[in-house]
């Protein structure tokens, strides 16, 4: 039996003979690329902020921003080269601290999405705003649940069922087809990531407005590589991490304490608490109010309520809840989450 034969050279040519034609080319697409990214910056200009990208933009970042107030995740959906620029922004949220995470949407149809949750956001990232694995997967998001577009198709059907779009324009004679006779992702895939990076910076820096605040978060979050090493003097300095005013600082005896289980407090002593402080001690264990108060909303058993011990104070790191330690090492509170700060 014989194989097939394959279609293509094994090896190149030993020389390239057309490499000026070559050039030529590169020297095209890439200055599409940036006519493309520089079209979409001038839609983001002062001139231009009451229509076009900018409006669906600044909808989108309020649907995020409420979301991680309320402690919901970031969830970036997509497939092929969509999916894998999903893959980047959702790591690029995660060193900012603020929870995401990236489901494939073929897998989501078979069971992975369950990890969505009525207080997320499920980002679907796809250029032409028509795969029909986000099609039907859209069908099996929560109500709740909000849903925002990353396309560079504002009239498609993905568009038209999610609640808000990013929108990343392409004219036509920027369009892959047209360059170069293929419809291969490439302009298509760097917008939505230019215009994804945007939105990512853009939420960090509305649920913390301090500059400070910010550079401490990412170094946390970020120890390891040639970031990490530059950012050791910023994670070893105390002031940085806490800020310069007293107030991002919550101290132990200003957080409500309750003696008795959480299931047996007095609600209405609960719903002070959670309206006046990010947290609430209950014997020894520290909670969060937002997951409290989403606890009620759907009807959970307040024993279920995730807790940490004050015991073991490296734990609260873990759960994303930063203690603050003074001079001497000694943990004397934790930071005010960040949107509690600006809501």
């Amino acid at each position: 039996m014989s194989l097939p034969q394959p279609s293509l050279p094994l090896s190149p040519p030993a020389e390239v003979d057309d490499v000026e034609d070559l050039l030529d080319s590169s020297h095209t697409f890439l200055r599409a690329q940036a006519q493309a990214i520089q079209l979409l910056s001038d839609s983001f200009s002062p001139a231009n902020r009451l229509e076009g990208p900018c409006t669906h933009f600044s909808k989108s970042l309020q649907i995020m921003r409420q979301t991680v107030c309320a402690g919901g995740t970031i969830i970036f959906s997509g497939m092929g080269k969509s999916h894998k620029i999903g893959a980047k922004l959702a790591a690029t949220l995660q060193s900012f601290g603020i929870l995401s995470s990236l489901l494939h949407a073929s897998e989501a149809l078979h069971g992975d999405v369950g990890i969505v949750r009525p207080n997320d956001t499920v980002v679907l990232i796809s250029a032409s705003g028509n795969s029909p694995e986000l099609a039907e997967m859209i069908k099996h998001i929560p109500k709740q649940t909000a849903t925002i577009c990353l396309t560079c198709n504002e009239n498609s059907s993905l568009a038209a069922e999610t609640n808000s779009i990013i929108f990343a324009p392409i004219e036509s004679y920027h369009s892959e087809q047209n360059l170069y006779g293929l419809p291969a992702p490439t302009i298509s895939s760097t917008m939505c990531l230019v215009l994804g990076d945007a939105i990512c910076l853009a939420l960090f820096e509305s649920v913390e407005r301090d500059t400070k605040r910010r550079q401490s978060s990412f170094a946390r979050n970020h120890p390891g590589g040639a970031i990490g090493i530059a950012n050791k003097k910023i994670t070893s300095d105390p002031i940085s991490i806490a800020g310069e005013s007293e107030d991002e600082v919550i101290l132990w005896d200003q957080i409500p304490y309750f003696e008795s289980d959480l299931s047996f407090c007095s609600v209405i002593d609960v719903w002070k608490a959670v309206n006046n402080s990010p947290y609430l001690l209950v014997n020894s264990f520290l909670y969060k109010s937002s997951d409290i108060v989403r606890a009620v909303e759907l009807g959970e058993d307040l024993a279920s309520v995730p807790h940490y011990s004050i015991l073991n104070i490296p734990s609260l790191t873990d759960a994303n809840i930063e203690v603050y330690r003074d001079e001497s090492n000694r943990p004397i509170g934790v930071l005010r989450p960040i949107c509690t700060m600006q809501s």
